[in-house]
């Protein structure tokens, strides 16, 4: 499978001022109903979903301290446009060279 490459980041707001936000807890993992729900959305196998954005999610949260108040909602924006370039993500889901 192809890597995924990260291509842009979240606004400054998310990153500083939003009131209750804090760093991703290191134990954090999306809800089951989430990993159907984009699984679903891409025609993808939930397994090779989490396989292809989990990590890369995970590292650039970490290593530039993004900070959200809903963890949950900023995977599932991760995976559908903000991070992850959607025709790069389907085809490395897909097992596809791009």
């Amino acid at each position: 499978m192809n890597p995924i490459t990260i291509v842009a980041t979240p606004n400054s707001k998310q990153r500083t001022g939003t009131p209750g936000a804090h760093p991703l807890p290191s134990t954090w993992e999306p809800k089951k109903r989430t990993v159907q729900r984009l699984a679903k959305e891409l025609g993808v196998s939930e397994s090779a979903l989490l396989e292809s954005t989990l990590a890369p999610f995970r590292e650039i949260a970490n290593e530039r301290s993004f900070l959200y108040r809903d963890w949950e909602r900023a995977f599932s924006n991760c995976v559908r446009k903000a991070w992850i370039g959607r025709d790069v993500a389907i085809q490395a889901l897909a097992g596809v060279a791009p």
